[in-house]
């Protein structure tokens, strides 16, 4: 049995859920959106082609301004920002000839893993000028 709400067709023999966040989805239409057009975006303009309310479209840039993932100019457009993927960070080791110093290596490379973050490291063998 199929039967018609005001703008979508609801099947009632086979409901198929979609576990979706609204907002969220919303929230993407716009980053998406930024991400096709060539320059910047006023509001206005955001708000006549995506079809999202002009109040949450604005909470929306607001919230990726205040979270760094947009940026708004003087004359109010919004533009993405480009974000670095992963932090990365050098270390360097003393020696990989020393137990402690391996042990030392090997705990650092565990917690910038766990942490998302490339780590270089390498090995000065005790040599002031390499280090």
């Amino acid at each position: 049995m199929r039967f018609w709400t005001r703008f979508t067709r609801i099947d009632t023999l086979a409901p198929k859920r979609l576990y979706l966040i609204p907002v969220l989805s919303k929230a993407l239409d716009i980053l998406e959106l930024l991400q096709n057009e060539k320059g910047p975006l006023a509001l206005e303009s955001i708000y006549q082609k995506t079809s999202i309310s002009k109040t949450t479209v604005y909470r929306i840039l607001k919230t990726f301004v205040h979270r760094g993932y947009l940026a708004q100019s003087q004359d109010g457009l919004y533009r993405l920002v480009a974000r670095p993927k992963k932090a990365r960070f050098g270390f360097g080791s003393q020696s990989a000839d020393m137990p402690f110093s391996e042990a030392v290596t090997d705990s650092l490379k565990a917690a910038a893993s766990a942490a998302g973050v490339d780590l270089i490291v390498l090995d000065n063998r005790y040599d002031g000028a390499t280090a």
